[in-house]
């Protein structure tokens, strides 16, 4: 049995993660399991948690695998883009992922990933190794999927990323 099926077999319930590798471990399953719809919102898209080649391997299967498949960034800090992997996708499958900032009064330091509104991972402080994970919880994951798409809806399509494919 690898890592990602243990830290995920069983859970049904919101469950605490508190160590880096869990956190990348679980944004890597996150990807895996979504089928259509993979939402982020994140203050710093090249941290590392979603810089890794597995996360890349992963959300690249995703978008090329389903013609209905999409990814929506929402970067909630002006942080650069430019050594984010997640952006040399967006430029290969820009039908696929769209990149946008949040408004400036939004909370930056909020970060979640929510896969098809049934599974979810939540960092209330994204930089501490600290997150809840709900695995086949739709019910929360649909309510963390509201408050992002009020979000989504009340922000602009990135300049940076644009003009970084030019």
């Amino acid at each position: 049995m690898n890592g990602e099926s243990k830290l995920l077999d069983g859970i049904d319930a919101a469950t605490a993660l508190h160590h880096w590798d869990e956190l990348e471990q679980a944004v890597v399953t996150l990807a895996k399991l979504a089928r259509h719809d993979l939402a982020l919102m994140t203050p710093a898209l090249g941290s590392g948690l979603y810089d890794g080649e597995a996360f890349y391997n992963a959300v690249s299967s995703l978008l090329r695998g389903n013609a209905r498949s999409r990814m929506r960034l929402l970067l909630t800090s002006t942080a650069s883009l430019r050594a984010a992997r997640l952006l040399s996708l967006a430029h290969r499958l820009p039908s696929h992922i769209e990149i946008r900032r949040a408004p400036e009064d939004s909370d930056a330091s909020t970060e979640m990933l929510i896969a098809d509104e049934r599974s979810y991972l939540l960092r209330l402080h994204a930089q501490r190794n600290e997150a809840e994970l709900g695995r086949e919880s739709p019910h929360r994951a649909q309510q963390l999927g509201t408050q992002f798409n009020e979000l989504w809806e009340a922000s602009e399509p990135d300049a940076e990323s644009r003009r970084l494919s030019l």
